[in-house]
């Protein structure tokens, strides 16, 4: 999967905006990463309280290595349906979704592949060839199945992961939790999951910096947006280096090996939270004429592609103005 990150900013590293006597800031770690709620108003310590309550609670749900947990009954029960939460069942429907739409490349059952190359258990390596196509014999969509009254089953040797979505899924939930709380203002960033909340008190939309790949605290182009999602996968992230080849954390379903193209970053701007935390993966795995193909038979969303050459390729509802790179808009 992608984004098990520790680091802050991992995905969009710059946020700008104003500052009002009536906030509150909640900071912690969660879901393997250092998590920020910033809410405006009146009552925004209390909405943050409770979004950090919220986010806990989503994140131990989804938990693949707790058997306990949703995800981890459902892999240590594979071959049975088990009853999990509601938002568990939306998420998992949510991948499904994606991973048809990508024609297979998301999928949530690439799970083992990914812990065979190690970048869950901080001992990142080649696995044998033999032992990636064995593990692909279980990765499908297809091996998902949502039954009736909150029930979910994965096929037998099926493992399933919502790292790739889960971030994006909570920064919604958290949205819509602060609204329904009185909040008209907040910025969600979970991990470099953004999710931007009605305007800034001073009635402006947010700007958004997606980090430059190839400079480490730079902003490739700023974006101005309010409610919606802003999410980065690049191989930047979160890779390694084996006999001079670099390996980057986004596996592609169909081979098990990380996705070769002429990518290095892929931004979504969505807003569903969920659908532009997984879209981002499928789209870097497709790459650049797919992934701009995707988009035209779509839509419902924006996206800033980045190239190994260093160059930017944008939909036509982004105002890209500031880019650092030469800019191609896709119409």
């Amino acid at each position: 999967m992608k984004k098990i990150i520790c680091l802050l900013m991992a995905a969009v590293v710059s946020l700008f905006c104003g500052c009002t006597p009536k906030s509150h800031t909640s900071h912690f770690f969660a879901m393997d990463t250092v998590m920020t709620v910033t809410a405006y108003g009146d009552g925004a310590k209390d909405a943050c309280q409770a979004a950090e309550k919220l986010i806990f609670h989503l994140a131990s749900l989804a938990d693949a290595y707790d058997e306990k947990s949703d995800i981890g009954k459902i892999n240590s029960n594979s071959g049975k349906y088990v009853t999990v939460s509601n938002s568990t069942v939306e998420q998992i429907e949510k991948a499904k979704e994606i991973c048809e739409k990508s024609l297979g490349d998301y999928d949530i059952t690439v799970h083992s592949v990914y812990d065979a190359w190690g970048f869950t258990k901080e001992n990142a390596k080649v696995p044998e060839d033999e032992i990636i196509h064995q593990l692909l014999e279980k990765v499908g969509g297809e091996r998902v199945h949502i039954g009736e009254n909150n029930t979910v089953m994965v096929d037998s040797g099926t493992q399933i992961s919502l790292a790739s979505i889960a971030k994006g899924y909570a920064s919604q939930k958290v949205a819509q939790l602060l609204s329904e709380k009185g909040i008209s203002s907040a910025v969600i960033d979970l991990g470099g999951n953004i999710y931007v909340h009605g305007k800034k008190a001073d009635g402006e939309k947010w700007r958004i910096g997606v980090q430059d790949p190839f400079e480490n605290g730079g902003v490739a182009v700023t974006l101005s947006v309010c409610d919606t999602a802003v999410v980065t996968s690049g191989s930047y992230q979160r890779n390694f280096t084996e006999n001079g080849v670099m390996y980057h954390h986004i596996i592609d379903p169909k081979i098990g090996y990380p996705a070769d193209n002429e990518l290095v970053s892929v931004t979504v701007v969505c807003e569903d939270g969920a659908y532009a935390d997984g879209l981002s993966t499928a789209l870097f795995v497709m790459g650049l004429d797919c992934g701009t193909e995707f988009y035209k038979e779509n839509g419902g969303f924006e996206a800033v592609f980045i190239t190994k050459d260093e160059k930017m390729y944008v939909t036509k509802g982004i105002d890209a103005s500031s880019a650092k790179y030469d800019l191609t808009y896709i119409e």
